[in-house]
């Protein structure tokens, strides 16, 4: 019974977000939803493109009206596509009891200022461009060669950047680069068959930026 209902709940919302989807021409799925009794609920949300924070203050109402149920707090996280769940939202949209929205990543306005910053002629030996959208740490990154040595540069939606040079070697048929200097957790960068970059451990993938 408990799961009927559930799945009646998560039709119910998709319809809501149907209606919303044609005010914003933007279309989201419910990753999933937890409550503790009345106390606490909890919902991931997976987002087909980022929304402004207005549009983001109308859905998270919209979901808090389409509950049912009244809660202490709710938490909303919202995912773009390919944002792997638990690592940190794009956005939160948190009644704490009052409704906090907060962007945490790049928006469509910051994105774009970091695209258009780098229009310009670059004369450097570009190996590729990348957009990062890791949450607090979003940025324009780019691997070039200068004077026979390898860099990463990252541009910051603040205005601040920075520069590493970066160590090459062949493992099997990739090439990781890896920051120079101490590296305790073996981190290093790879470009995947896709020509997206991978920052990675020993453990996998911690996050993946699109190419630009």
């Amino acid at each position: 019974m408990k799961k009927v209902t559930q799945i009646l709940w998560l039709t119910f919302l998709f319809i809501s977000a149907n209606a919303f989807c044609q005010e914003s021409s933007i279309t989201y799925i419910i990753i999933q939803k937890e409550t503790l009794h009345n106390i606490k609920c909890s919902i991931d949300i997976r987002l087909s493109d980022k929304i402004s924070e207005g549009e983001l203050k109308r859905l998270a109402l919209k979901i808090k009206a389409d509950l049912g149920q009244e809660f202490e707090r709710i938490f909303i996280v919202y995912y773009l596509p390919n944002m792997e769940v638990g690592a940190g939202g794009w956005a939160t949209t948190h009644f704490n009891p009052t409704l906090e929205v907060r962007i945490n990543g790049l928006t469509k306005a910051e994105e774009a200022k970091l695209i258009q910053g780098s229009g310009g002629v670059d004369r450097r030996d570009i190996i590729g461009i990348w957009l990062n959208e890791s949450p607090f740490m979003g940025s324009l990154m780019t691997l070039y060669r200068k004077n026979g040595a390898v860099y990463l540069e990252n541009k910051f939606k603040d205005g601040s950047e920075s520069v590493d040079e970066m160590k090459v070697e062949k493992v099997g048929n990739e090439s990781r680069y890896t920051v120079k200097g101490d590296n305790p957790f073996g981190e290093y960068y790879r470009i995947n068959a896709k020509g997206d970059i991978e920052m990675c451990d020993k453990e996998g993938v911690l996050f993946t930026a699109k190419k630009k």
